[in-house]
């Protein structure tokens, strides 16, 4: 699927983008899905929290909590955001509906769900 959005993931941690995370334990993953995993088309693919749940009933792992993190030549945007994390521990974009390569910020407490679902600009 291919995104129609200016925003980008950021390329690199300049001095604005700093100013605008609140957590500096960021990732960068790009979404590596194959064919056989069909199975998460069916679901709302704009929305990471429901698909990353999904996904986990059907092959385990948790769901980890955060932030995704892009920008414009204008403008940074943070939105909430959940990746998966596989039994053997590594992190995962798994979201169809959202940009192919993100920066990814968990929260402090990567598995709570937040209280709050606030983007910003």
């Amino acid at each position: 699927m291919r995104s129609y959005s200016k925003l980008n993931c950021p390329e690199v941690v300049c001095s604005e983008l700093e100013k605008f995370i609140d957590y500096k334990d960021y990732i960068f993953l790009t979404r590596n899905l194959t064919d056989n995993d069909i199975q998460i088309k069916k679901y709302d693919v704009n929305d990471s929290f429901e698909t990353v749940t999904k996904y986990i009933d059907l092959h385990g792992g948790k769901i980890v909590y955060g932030v995704s993190i892009l920008e414009s030549d204008i403008i940074f945007e943070k939105q909430v955001f959940a990746v998966w994390e596989s039994p053997d521990k590594k992190i995962h974009h798994i979201t169809r509906g959202s940009n192919a390569k993100i920066m990814f910020i968990p929260n402090v407490n990567p598995y709570e769900i937040p209280s709050i679902y606030i983007s910003g600009f």
